[in-house]
């Protein structure tokens, strides 16, 4: 029976994920398991104190599904709960009660929650008028209110109000960022794996970021080791690589050039027979190219780096040996404006130093390929490469600026419907929704639509629309138009300028509603509700003051925020320097 036990706390072990640190991420490796792994600026805990106050039954009731991934959660006076450790402590009074002020060490021990007025306190004979949040430095999690709190989901009280650098979902080797943080948080399923790092004490040097045809140097110090000291590489969990390095009695320099036959995610570790003294994690980035079928004359490619789509890029493409030209690559998306002839369309595509060729089969006869130059309108936000020009020369379309303007070749007519039909167009190939256009984006739009695909002349497209935004058809502002009711115009302008700069600098982000949300950060334009890692984005030094004006009586408490570091606001050139 002996035997039986101790077998199966081996096997437990041997599947139990656990959180490893390196020096530029976190890692966990949980197989085909789905998995959220967080990086944290403050200690997680499995216990919540609920502060007893007027909200208490309310709270409670709030957070008990969380005792389902082994949360404890228990419920104590002000008194006992400003000399706990270790806990998530939520106060539910309106009030902030005086032990928490008066106790140093509550909120270095602790994060305190805490949705109450920021000029009352609450003593032992009831509460009082009193600013104390006008000095107060202490960290400390500020919430507008008990129904801002409820609206809270599940994963805010277990990974939100720790202050998240980095979170990843998914299988195999997940990672995240951890340049400051040193807490990890792993959930699988509902099972939580908390790890708490010191910096380790030898620094890998080297580039961690490499394609597969490349190779990295890693260079290290170390001081001295106890007994052998060993370099080691990682991929999915499995040691693939260990190499003895001798004994170090006294501070000793190394070197390991790596190459790579898979593409992954490696952890490179360096340890003694004790310890682990450092590690960095490599990221070793396979591309692929593959073909999705096609659309009209247009061959459509999916281009991904490691499974997941190129954000933005360029690929060089020839067919059948002809002529290689440069093609834009957006969202993963390759279009190659080519006709299929019958029989054999041997497509070869180069990005970076990855070539690969494709076949595509076809049935149907064409009397020649065509290949087009591209635009990009707007700031590299399309969703896919669009066609300029063709083999031959082009006359180009010069539209005249009246109700019923005429095209100078072929007299073709442009009015304010068929300019409203051409915002709808760019919005759907575009993917957005009541997103302003810039005058390149509608010149495109004609093109594409009314020109038949001759070149327009941009000077008057924008004559038209100054005609139609005097007739009320249209608005503009700062050198972006949208049809008139789309919202407010210098709310969507900013959001545009916001949402080009993450897609420019090659900014992860998902939008929701009017905020861009990044691994650390929610940006968009001012608004109502404004809760943790929030930067606010005005157009000048101007409308920042004015801003904050506006905020009245909230004034205070988005300048505590502001102080904590967990709210910025800025100008739109301001944003440009933090990204």
């Amino acid at each position: 029976m002996k035997k039986i036990f101790l077998l199966l706390i081996l096997l437990f072990f041997s599947y139990a994920a656990s959180v490893g640190i390196a020096e530029n991420a976190m890692y966990a490796y949980v197989g085909n398991k789905s998995a959220v792994l967080a990086s944290l600026k403050y200690p997680p805990y499995k216990t919540i104190v609920l502060v007893n106050g007027e909200y208490k039954e309310t709270v409670k009731e709030r957070v008990a599904g969380l005792a389902e991934y082994g949360i404890t959660i228990k419920e104590l006076s002000p008194a006992l709960a400003s000399s706990t450790k270790d806990s998530l402590i939520i106060i539910c009074s309106a009030a902030m009660p005086r032990e928490f002020l008066t106790n140093n060490e509550t909120f270095s021990n602790n994060r305190v929650v805490y949705f109450g007025k920021m000029n009352l306190v609450l003593d032992n004979d009831g509460m009082k008028e009193e600013n104390w949040s006008e000095n107060f430095t202490k960290p400390i999690v500020v919430l507008d209110g008990v129904d801002t709190l409820l609206g809270k989901d599940e994963q805010y009280f277990l990974f939100g109000v720790y202050e998240v650098e980095g979170m990843k979902e998914g299988t195999g080797t997940i990672y995240v960022s951890a340049k400051e943080a040193k807490n990890g948080r792993l959930l699988i399923g509902k099972e939580i794996t908390d790890g708490y790092f010191k910096p380790l004490p030898v620094y890998i040097d080297g580039k961690n970021e490499i394609y597969l045809w490349e190779s990295t140097e890693l260079s290290f110090s170390v001081p001295r080791a106890d007994g052998a000291l060993f370099f080691s590489l990682e991929k999915d969990g499995k040691k693939m690589y260990e190499k003895k390095l001798g004994f170090v009695t006294s501070p000793k320099a190394f070197v390991e050039r790596l190459s790579f036959n898979e593409s992954g995610v490696y952890v490179a570790k360096v340890y003694d027979r004790l310890n682990l003294l450092g590690a960095v994690l490599l990221n070793v980035k396979g591309v692929d190219v593959e073909y999705v079928g096609k659309k009209d004359v247009n061959q459509i490619f999916n281009i991904t780096v490691n499974s997941e789509p190129v954000k933005s890029g360029f690929a060089y493409v020839s067919v059948g040996g002809g002529v290689e030209r440069r093609l834009p690559v957006v969202d993963g998306i390759l279009v190659v404006p080519a006709k299929l002839k019958k029989g054999d369309n041997i497509f070869r595509i180069k990005y970076l130093n990855f070539e690969k060729e494709i076949n595509i089969q076809s049935e149907v006869s064409s009397v020649w390929d065509v290949y087009i130059t591209y635009g990009i309108p707007g700031l590299l936000l399309i969703v896919a490469a669009f066609t300029y020009g063709r083999i031959a020369k082009k006359p180009t379309y010069r539209i005249i600026t009246h109700e019923a303007a005429e095209e100078l070749l072929g007299r073709k007519r442009v009015t304010a419907e068929d300019i409203k039909e051409v915002f709808g167009y760019v919005e759907r190939r575009f993917g957005w929704r009541n997103v302003p256009l810039t005058v390149r984006d509608v010149s495109w739009g004609i093109k594409e639509t009314i020109a038949e695909g001759m070149d327009v002349s941009e000077g008057n497209v924008e004559e038209i629309l100054k005609k139609l935004e005097k007739k009320g058809v249209v608005e503009g502002y700062a050198g972006y138009y949208q049809l008139k009711g789309a919202g407010d115009i210098k709310t969507n302008v900013l959001k545009r300028m916001i949402r080009d700069m993450l897609v420019e600098k090659g900014i992860e982000f998902k939008e929701e509603g009017d905020v861009f949300k990044t691994e650390e950060w929610r940006i968009g334009p001012p608004r109502a509700k404004i809760g943790k890692n929030e930067i606010i984005v005005v157009f000048d030094e101007k409308e920042k003051r004015e801003f904050m004006r506006s905020l009245g009586d909230l004034e205070p408490k988005i300048r505590l925020k502001m102080g904590n570091g967990v709210v910025r606001v800025v100008s739109f050139d301001e944003l440009r320097e933090i990204l």
